[in-house]
């Protein structure tokens, strides 16, 4: 069983965590997965058992509750809806391939990272490396054969990616070996802003002394000024039953200068619930990690969500890790998933999976937390799911916006968002679209900073679904997801891409395509 949700349980400190490191040369790599192309069948990636769906919080500690000045009223939530809409959000410039179903992943897990001059697009199939044209003279490389000089076998999934556009460096995360005690998270780091040259890998195994028989599942990647934080959930090999959450940081300076040894510290959260998300932290001079989580889809009609801050550093000792508090919604619930496939699709009565509620992207820029997930409307009988974003300010902890990517009419579904934020306070919401009449698609909403609070322009579906799509390998689900990736671009810190996947014109393939909207 899921362990308790505890608003009320201390923060254990952190631990010194072991790592082993080594080094990569993509571009080598590359041109060995070249040379042997052929010799070996490409093989799918294992299916791994059903997991207990993450907990959720029966209550809210009312004392911790950190925007009490928000309770008089419930804020204002933007709809997409059918009366007088704005115009569309503005068309991209630049529509550019990802990398497309080879048959041996579900789901893809999309993800991809922006740098000054490459896309860096991994999957669970494998990692592709191009200039901001989608040009690439080095081939796909297998997701496994990326991290086999920490490990050979090794089996990855679950890729993050990020892009820190202060110190130009690619940031890269997986997790391998599930449902084993071999479980990992692997964390890999650019020596430059090439990312087809040079990278430093390290990992971390699970310790069962401290966290038990479980595996690492489902990572998470955010950034601050001197600080590395990747969170991942734990479940339990015996059964997949949800034991928790861990939150690992690196000190940033140890990965980016020589002599390239990391040092990491880990924190063991048994009793907060999962998916603490860290922030994508656009402020040079911000020490300070954030991390966000749902915590409550309903409590006593509100929602709310647990606002975390690491403080101090690894390199000296001083790191900490505390809950700051509950950010609450009144009068704004949803529920927190379904167990079973969801999302409508053309040509075929299957439904497409929709994921749950936990949180898949945050940034914070200018004194604000901005994050967004998917939800399941209407709580207690959702017929339909939509992305919902927030706007919260760090000092105050107002919810300044809160608005959804809802089709009211339960016509359209939304899935699977995330949300980048640009100089001008300029928004972007990349997402996974489905209809009934439609195959599935991708598309984005974007938000200019004059906008009226909590509303997004209307959607613009730049990877248009061209087939049917239903395959499970043999499981119980038609996956899609698991997430998606959305950036502001570090060129001008003001234009915007974003990766989605969408039903390709085979029948149930997947591929995914790039959007640059200026």
């Amino acid at each position: 069983m899921a362990r308790r949700m505890d608003s009320r349980a201390p923060i254990p400190p952190s631990r010194v965590v072991l790592t082993e490191e080594s080094s990569l040369s993509f571009q080598e790599r590359a041109e060995f997965a070249e040379a042997t192309a052929g010799f070996a069948p490409l093989m799918r990636k294992p299916l791994r058992r059903s997991k207990e769906a993450l907990p959720v919080a029966e209550e809210t500690d009312p004392e911790q509750v950190l925007n009490r000045q928000d309770l008089m009223a419930a804020p204002v939530v933007g709809s997409l809806g059918p009366a007088a809409p704005p115009p569309l959000s503005p068309p991209p410039s630049l529509v550019l391939d990802g990398l497309a179903d080879d048959g041996t992943a579900i789901p893809p897990d999309t993800m991809g990272a922006v740098g000054h001059d490459h896309l860096f697009n991994p999957l669970n199939t494998g990692v592709l490396i191009s200039d901001r044209t989608g040009a690439h003279a080095l081939p796909v490389v297998r997701l496994n054969d990326f991290w086999k000089s920490l490990a050979d076998p090794i089996e990855a999934f679950d890729p993050r990616a990020a892009y820190d556009p202060f110190n130009r460096r690619f940031l890269f995360a997986c997790v391998a070996d599930a449902e084993s005690p071999a479980s990992s998270l692997l964390l890999g780091v650019t020596k430059g802003d090439d990312p087809t040259r040079d990278w430093t890998l390290t990992r971390v195994r699970v310790d069962p002394a401290v966290q038990g028989n479980v595996w690492l599942d489902f990572p998470s990647i955010g950034f601050s000024a001197d600080k590395i934080t990747v969170q991942v959930n734990l479940f339990a090999i015996a059964d997949n039953s949800f034991q928790g959450s861990s939150v690992y940081v690196w000190d940033k300076a140890s990965l980016y200068n020589p002599p390239f040894a990391p040092a990491v510290q880990m924190f063991l959260l048994p009793d907060q619930g999962a998916t603490q998300a860290p922030a994508l932290t656009y402020d040079p001079a911000q020490s300070a990690q954030f991390l966000v989580s749902r915590w409550s889809s309903d409590s006593q009609g509100a929602g709310s969500y647990a606002i975390y801050e690491i403080t101090g550093q690894v390199s000296d000792g001083s790191l900490r890790l505390a809950r700051t508090g509950f950010v609450v919604t009144p009068g704004t619930i949803w529920d927190p998933g379904t167990a079973g496939d969801f999302a409508p699709q053309n040509g075929i009565p299957q439904l497409i999976n929709a994921g749950d509620d936990r949180i898949l992207s945050v940034v914070y820029r200018d004194s604000s937390l901005w994050f967004c997930h998917t939800v399941f409307l209407p709580s207690g009988g959702p017929v339909r799911t939509a992305a919902q974003w927030l706007q919260v300010a760090s000092g105050t902890w107002s919810v300044q916006q809160l608005g959804r990517v809802d089709d009211p009419t339960g016509g359209t579904f939304f899935a699977f968002p995330t949300i980048a934020v640009n100089s001008e306070e300029d928004a972007l919401i990349g997402l996974a679209r489905f209809a009934a009449g439609d195959f599935a698609s991708g598309a984005y909403v974007y938000r200019n900073h004059a906008d009226a609070p909590g509303r997004m322009q209307p959607p613009l579906r730049f990877a248009p679904g061209q087939n049917s799509y239903f395959k499970t390998f043999g499981g119980t689900r038609n996956r899609w997801g698991d997430y998606s990736a959305t950036q502001v671009d570090p060129l001008d810190d003001h234009g915007f891409w974003t990766l989605q996947e969408y039903a390709a014109p085979n029948p149930n393939t997947w591929a995914t395509k790039w959007a640059q909207i200026p």
